[in-house]
């Protein structure tokens, strides 16, 4: 079985270490953040050190965040020196602008929105806080996933192959306290975007389910798609499939979004 995942982002036994040590100092991002926005952001921090300005310096440039002839590169910095500050005014500017952001920097927002609400909880509480933070994000303690999973033995799944795929996934989820978030489905495949708790491993979670849809025929292919990096568009998984089916062996584990 083949997992499309960047490792970079999850490995379980890792998160689970690490989470495990510092778990009541953690919170993980409850949004769908692009991974690319969020380098970007850290990147940007890393150059200008907001630290460097004050908070009365970032208060009166966070005006220029309404103002229309701002531009988008100068409303991302304003942004990033909003963040990474233990300031409530700076936090409420930030907690304000996010609900109605440039289309630009929609997702910077947010994620900024989300960093200066961990440093202030973490000053106001005296206790440091961490952040965990995937494309998908999460909610509570429990990570957010989607995955594909495609018929082996013909071009779609037929109602009794999705009744059993309903039943067994309905048990998996009793068993293991998943949140089945959204369901949907092609003619060629089955998709789900799930929340899951980050002490079990997702991946043996899948084999589990797979393997006991397959008892009634081994009509499940065993390779499938599981990311939580972002959510994938049809033509991209219609495309993986093609690959599956093409050549058994492949392996996609690595391959950019």
């Amino acid at each position: 079985m083949t997992d499309y995942f960047n490792e970079e982002f999850w490995t379980h036994d890792k998160l689970v270490k690490f989470i495990g040590k510092d778990g009541d100092r953690l919170r993980i991002i409850e949004d769908i953040i692009s991974i690319k926005t969020q380098q970007a952001t850290l990147k940007l921090a890393s150059k200008l050190n907001p630290a460097s300005m004050s908070d009365e310096e970032a208060l009166k440039l966070a005006e220029k965040l309404w103002e229309p002839e701002t531009k988008p590169n100068q409303l991302k910095k304003i942004l990033v020196y909003l963040a990474f500050r233990s300031n409530v005014q700076t936090f409420r500017m930030l907690e304000r602008y996010k609900e109605n952001p440039h289309p630009s920097v929609e997702e910077m927002a947010r994620f900024c929105y989300y960093i200066s609400k961990i440093i202030l909880e973490g000053e106001l509480s005296d206790q440091p806080l961490g952040l965990i933070s995937t494309g998908l994000g999460g909610k509570n303690k429990k990570l957010r996933f989607f995955f594909v999973i495609f018929p082996a033995q013909s071009e779609t799944f037929d109602k009794t192959q999705l009744k059993i795929i309903d039943n067994e996934w309905k048990a998996i989820c009793t068993k293991y306290d998943i949140e089945t978030e959204k369901k949907s489905r092609g003619n060629e495949y089955v998709a789900f975007t799930v929340l899951t708790p980050y002490q079990h491993d997702f991946f043996e979670v899948l084999k589990e389910f797979v393997g006991e849809c397959n008892l009634y025929g081994n009509f499940i292919l065993p390779k499938m798609v599981i990311t939580n990096i972002k959510i994938l568009k049809k033509k991209k998984i219609l495309k993986i499939r093609e690959r599956f089916l093409n050549d058994p062996e492949s392996d996609i584990t690595n391959e950019p979004f």
